[in-house]
């Protein structure tokens, strides 16, 4: 495993040692101002974790007169860094410290497998299993569009991350245990794009195991690139989160929580989309592939519009939201080199697991 426990203190580990130790200095060897810079307000968010796992607290009774709320923002196979921060909440023990947890894209297996129990063998996947071309190979695009649809693997072979996740894949020592995950006590809600009602959609409350590998599926879906669109019981059309809202801060805000912990992939003080012509080339890419998933040009011109607001309005609330007092953010230190979604080095992203850790 390239994740280690109890070796050093960083990202919120770090954070909450430094608040539990009151440090008049507030700094640890220079790894505050490393790690992230604190409102005033995180340091209450903080506080209240810390009471709640110190009182046992039972999630959802609200009985300190606070919703509090982890949001995990997705990122492709930079959701290595995420990973090392649910960990690190984990190894802490303020998994039940939260009343909910809301996921999109790569958050939500970082998501299920904190709540199964089992964060670092979630947080393992990326650096171990998905970097050598089995899971992402942008070269099978064009074959699984030249008339060959269905007769080999997209471009990002979801069945090949799924069948690890359920056992049935390439190995079974990392299966996720949904049992745990649909019967734990911390309720986790995960954010889809509904194509035919052009809207970004909470799921939550599963009744069966397939049920849940269904919608986390759907969430991970980027259309055109995972091929096609997965359909619920109604018959509509389910795909990535990144079409309508990528980070889903704005639900927890409109659910009335107040108190967010926000994980993110991303450097803090960075924009949602990149800036670098690597990262705009692929965003936009993945925008204009949606069209390959519509029924008609016209629904495909829709589809784009779609995506193209959606990212104006979801990076419009992520700016807001990282100001806001309810939201403490919480990501790769500010100095830290941005890791894309397509990030197929093993050693980056161990080493910006750890970090993040």
């Amino acid at each position: 495993m390239y994740l280690t426990r109890g070796s050093h203190f960083v990202g919120i580990a770090g954070v909450v040692a430094l608040k539990a130790r009151r440090s008049s200095k507030r700094k640890r060897n220079g790894l505050l101002t490393k790690t992230t810079e604190l409102k005033d307000s995180d340091y209450n968010i903080i506080q209240t974790l810390l009471d709640r796992k110190n009182s046992h607290y039972c999630p959802q009774t609200f009985s300190d007169g606070d919703k509090v709320a982890l949001v995990i923002e997705g990122g492709g196979l930079s959701g290595a860094i995420t990973g090392g921060l649910v960990t690190a909440i984990h190894d802490l023990g303020l998994t039940e410290s939260f009343d909910a947890i809301f996921a999109s894209s790569s958050g939500v297996p970082a998501a299920a497998y904190l709540l199964a129990g089992t964060p670092e063998i979630g947080a393992t996947i990326f650096p171990e299993d998905l970097v050598d071309g089995r899971f992402l190979n942008l070269k099978r695009l064009t074959k699984y569009y030249a008339r060959k649809i269905g007769q080999e693997p997209p471009a990002m072979d979801l069945d090949y991350i799924f069948g690890i996740l359920d056992g049935t894949g390439v190995r079974n020592d990392k299966t996720l245990d949904v049992n745990k995950v649909i019967n734990s006590r911390v309720p986790l809600k995960i954010v889809v794009s509904d194509l035919d009602e052009r809207r970004a959609k909470i799921i939550e409350g599963f009744k069966s195991r397939e049920e849940f590998l269904m919608y986390m599926r759907a969430s991970c879906l980027v259309p055109g690139t995972a091929g096609r669109p997965i359909r619920d019981a109604k018959g509509h059309r389910l795909v990535d989160a990144k079409i309508t809202r990528f980070n889903p801060v704005q639900h927890a805000l409109d659910e009335g929580y107040n108190k967010i912990l926000l994980l993110s992939p991303r450097p803090e003080g960075s924009r949602l989309w990149p800036k670098g012509v690597k990262g705009r080339l692929m965003d936009k890419m993945a925008i204009h592939l949606i069209r390959l998933v519509a029924d008609s040009y016209h629904e495909g011109r829709e589809f784009v519009r779609l995506a193209k607001d959606g990212a104006r309005i979801n990076e419009a609330e992520v700016a807001a939201a990282t100001c806001d007092q309810r939201v403490m953010f919480l990501g790769l230190p500010s100095n830290h080199r941005r890791i894309l979604s397509t990030e197929m080095n093993a050693k980056v992203l161990q080493k910006a697991m750890l970090t993040a850790y």
